[in-house]
């Protein structure tokens, strides 16, 4: 068990100091097996930094996307205020124009009445 305050470099090295390792001599197998975790460790260091680089260069295309999304949100915005602007004008052009036949034809009727 390890003792307060222990780093775990501190007990890495405690685990590395025992007896029966000193003069030994590391056989074939072993000296295969960890060249075979320093490859492993550098394709994960290698696939880490390709998996950055991806994220980031997404990040940038989906910022571009947003970007575009919200200039063409806006340029909707804007045409759905045109086209309603343009109803109430044309509501109030026929409204003026049904008043203006209205009131001919109520001055016909007293003209003739």
């Amino acid at each position: 068990m390890t003792e307060a305050g222990e780093t775990s470099i501190e007990v890495a090295h405690k685990l590395c100091e025992s007896d029966g390792n000193k003069g030994k001599i590391p056989s074939q197998t072993e000296f295969v097996i960890e060249i075979l975790e320093a490859i492993i460790l550098a394709l994960v260091a290698v696939a880490t930094a390709c998996s950055g680089y991806q994220a980031a260069q997404w990040d940038g295309h989906q910022a571009e996307l947003y970007a575009e999304s919200n200039a063409l949100y806006l340029k909707a915005n804007g045409h759905n205020t045109s086209d309603g602007q343009e109803a109430i004008y044309n509501s109030n052009t026929l409204n003026a124009w049904l008043s203006a036949e209205y009131e001919i034809l109520s001055s016909w009727q007293q003209f003739w009445c």
